[in-house]
């Protein structure tokens, strides 16, 4: 499956890792060039290798450009399994917190719900810091 990927790039542009990074390796393409290699038993995992396969919040945007519909996601969760069936939970981590964020509604109901709890209300972040009469020192700034 991996060798049907004809590397168009059209995963760049959709992949907010890879927006964030600018690394290759960190693209969904790079990172199914990575994992054919091993696979193939050409590389074996090294923690830069584990850092290129944690680093995917699987937001699925790479998927629905993919002009072959590679199943992306799913190659990248089953090799994860693979290397840490123990751990399993904390790569759905990652997807989570996408969705969670991605979602204003239950982002923004977490948000009341902290501003019920929190020590601080919330319009102390939007007061100044200083108070609005301090005198200037005559000095204009330019």
């Amino acid at each position: 499956m991996l060798k049907n990927c004809v590397k168009c790039g059209r995963c760049l542009s959709v992949c907010p890792i890879y927006k964030i990074s600018g690394h290759e390796r960190l693209s969904p393409r790079g990172k199914l060039n990575l994992i054919e290699l091993y696979q193939e038993g050409i590389l074996h995992p090294s923690p830069l290798f584990i850092e290129t396969i944690s680093a995917c919040i699987s937001c699925g945007q790479c998927e629905k450009r993919c002009v072959l519909n590679l199943p992306i996601k799913e190659i990248i969760h089953q090799l994860r399994e693979k290397l840490w069936p123990h751990q399993k939970i904390q790569f759905y981590r990652a997807w989570l917190i996408s969705n969670i964020l991605a979602s204003r509604g239950i982002l923004w109901r977490l948000l009341a719900m902290f501003k019920q709890f929190s020590p601080l209300p919330f319009s102390f972040a939007q007061k100044p810091f200083l108070p609005q009469n301090i005198k200037s020192s005559g000095k204009k700034t330019v």
